[in-house]
């Protein structure tokens, strides 16, 4: 059903990547021992925070398993590198992955909706979106080179949860990181 994973080590993946992030975004909640500023976010603030580690740490993995996987296939990166009923184990464990971090991320907006901004609905439309496509491209095993391109594409997010951490993170003189160092803010 799956490209060679069976229904049930096709759910047990993404329950896997589901509790291992939320793990992290418990874990997120002790940043106060090491980041000043952490302790003063309202509780809306450290889901974000939490939400942003996840992000983190996805936006790294995912662009290693790219590159690994093309270079298991000939350097092939980009989805038009491959043909539209190309499929792979591995891209749909990658896959997977991502459909559970996203249910993982989706709780917590869901939670504290409003408190993340009268426009938390646009997180909550871009993971219910994003969990469809995934979920659809491997069920049909059509398409999954543009799962290839999308996971490279999240590196992106590195850049962008650091600009929200240096927004954050207070430093001794009482400034915000991003206003301490302005120059490592905008080469971020």
């Amino acid at each position: 059903m799956y490209t060679g994973l069976d229904n049930n080590e096709f759910w047990k993946t993404i329950g896997i990547s589901f509790l291992c992030f939320r793990i992290v975004y418990l874990i997120s909640y002790q940043s106060g021992l090491v980041v000043r500023g952490y302790d003063a976010m309202s509780n809306a603030g450290k889901s974000m925070w939490g939400s942003s580690c996840c992000s983190s740490i996805l936006s790294l993995w995912m662009p290693y398993l790219v590159v690994k996987i093309g270079l298991a296939n000939g350097g092939k990166w980009l989805f038009f590198d491959y043909p539209y009923k190309w499929a792979d184990d591995e891209v749909t464990r990658m896959a997977c992955i991502m459909i559970g971090y996203f249910y993982a991320d989706l709780c917590d907006i869901l939670y504290y909706n409003k408190q993340w901004g009268k426009e938390y609905w646009v997180f909550a439309f871009h993971h219910i979106a994003a969990i469809w496509y995934f979920h659809q491209i491997i069920q049909h095993e059509l398409g999954q080179g543009s799962l290839l391109a999308v996971c490279l594409v999240e590196f992106s997010n590195f850049f962008n949860n650091n600009r929200y951490y240096m927004s954050k993170i207070i430093m001794s003189n009482g400034q915000t990181f991003a206003a301490y160092y302005p120059t490592i803010n905008l080469m971020n």
